[in-house]
């Protein structure tokens, strides 16, 4: 589980602003502010629920993990609008993990 611990370290990368990119992402949105998100995203997720289920050790795989905190960045693309600062930071996380987070014994791309 190591190298899920090190995919989530990916996400504590800092954005231009000098602000966590993650921030945005660690808990999800709030249901009486964004109703819609909840009807637009069919599997809502965020960064507490991947820790909790790595503390819950529910992944099998790196792939597991990997495939979750796409998702995040992926539902934050999908819900807001491109270019704005969430989707700017929502990329760059995902740029982030395509780059940095990779399974012991395998090459970065």
């Amino acid at each position: 589980m190591r190298a899920a611990y090190a995919a989530l370290h990916v996400l504590t990368a800092v954005a231009s602003d000098e602000t966590l990119l993650a921030l945005p992402f660690l808990e999800l949105p709030s249901r009486t502010l964004y109703p819609d998100y909840y009807t637009t995203i069919r599997r809502p997720m965020c960064l507490h629920d991947i820790e909790r289920r790595l503390e819950k050790r529910a992944y099998a795989s790196f792939g597991e993990v990997r495939a979750d905190c796409e998702t995040v960045c992926g539902n934050a693309k999908r819900f807001n609008l491109r270019d704005s600062p969430i989707w700017l930071k929502a990329r760059a996380l995902h740029v982030s993990l395509e780059c940095g987070a990779t399974a012991p014994g395998r090459a970065r791309r």
